[in-house]
């Protein structure tokens, strides 16, 4: 079985039934191919690939980059272009191709995924308390 491994679960995507991620091409991502899903090595379960895009990296918009990062098209490709400086002679251009690759959970690891909820509970709350501090305080 193939893996994918997330450094971070931006957007907290990974606690939806279905999420995406935007990689350079590689043969393990094919539609119906079954991945061990973990974010920081820590396995979350099992997903399955419902559909692959590919695009050039010039092609970017908002819309992916919200809804993949939770960020602009702009700070998307910021972030691509230092992740993968290292792993294309040239570095990222406006021409590299890319996919962006959207999965559906078949079974949850429910342990890492309860830390998982729960971390993004506490974080939700701690920026609560934060804004509501700042905003109390003018």
């Amino acid at each position: 079985m193939h893996r994918t491994n997330f450094a971070k679960n931006w957007n907290n995507k990974l606690l939806q039934d279905n999420f995406g991620t935007v990689r350079l091409p590689d043969d393990k991502f094919y539609q119906d191919a079954e991945h061990e899903i973990a974010l920081n090595d820590t396995i979350l379960g099992i997903a399955k690939i419902y559909t692959i895009r590919r695009f050039k990296f010039g092609d970017i918009r908002d819309a992916l980059g919200w809804l993949d990062s939770g960020m602009p098209a702009v700070k998307l490709a910021a972030m691509l272009k230092n992740m993968y400086k290292n792993k294309i002679e040239g570095g990222v251009q406006n021409e590299t191709i890319f996919m962006h690759v959207i999965f559906h959970w078949k079974s949850r690891n429910k342990k890492a995924w309860d830390e998982m909820a729960n971390t993004w509970y506490i974080n939700i709350q701690e920026t609560f308390y934060q804004s509501t501090n700042e905003m109390l305080a003018q």
